[in-house]
């Protein structure tokens, strides 16, 4: 973990690796009830998973205060990952699947880990609060759906100003082909399909970038 991290130019400290490595024994402790991840990505969680979460720091960085919304986060996929390495950030985290919801309070305990909500609802239902609307700078989404689907539920939760970022394999130009008509309408502005390199990970990573500029106008 800590060379994949050094190759991503993060450096962790002793709290965090331990914090990783704790993270790694609930996941394998709970995936077999609460079917976090598949069961053949378990020998390489640390790439697939916790390093390809972290693949965004090779784009963005996070500063102090910046208010994430992880949808859909299942293992806690990417929010957790990226509020280790930064804990000064402020996560949501929506996760519909009961389960899985029990598992990331359960992780956040054991984690130590603070400015973390949990909500056990599904995003098209908490987009229509308007607590929620517009209120984050980044919204974050990795294997939940296709693009097209995804602008529109991501979208509506980015403030003006702010970046929705999703995680994409190699079909990424055909799903953002898709797609881009639902962005226009939202008044997102596509800001470029970023290839990243995740070490121990051959095939193609790449996160696409959409910015919510000031001023949108506001589609329901």
């Amino acid at each position: 973990m800590i060379r994949g991290c050094q190759q991503l130019g993060i450096r962790l400290d002793e709290e965090q690796v331990l914090c990783f490595q704790r993270y790694r024994q609930q996941l394998l402790f709970w995936n077999r009830r609460a079917r976090l991840i598949s069961s053949r990505d378990e020998e390489k969680m640390l790439s697939r998973h916790f390093l390809d979460s972290l693949s965004l720091f090779q784009v963005l960085d996070l500063r102090e205060g910046t208010r994430i919304l992880d949808v859909g986060s299942g293992g806690g996929f990417p929010g957790f990952p990226l509020k280790i390495c930064r804990p000064e950030v402020f996560l949501t985290v929506l996760e519909p699947k009961e389960r899985r919801y029990f598992f990331l309070k359960n992780l956040t305990t054991t984690l130590g880990l603070d400015k973390i909500t949990i909500l056990c609802q599904r995003a098209q239902e908490v987009r229509q609060n308007p607590l929620w609307r517009k209120a984050f700078d980044l919204v974050l989404a990795r294997a939940v759906a296709e693009m097209k689907e995804l602008v529109s539920i991501c979208v509506p939760f980015v403030r003006e100003g702010g970046i929705f970022v999703s995680y994409k394999g190699r079909r990424v130009e055909e799903e953002m082909a898709q797609a881009r008509s639902r962005v226009e309408d939202l008044g997102g502005q596509i800001l470029g399909l970023v290839p990243v390199q995740v070490p121990g990970i051959t095939a193609r990573r790449y996160l696409v970038l959409i910015q919510r500029p000031y001023r949108d106008k506001e589609v329901q």
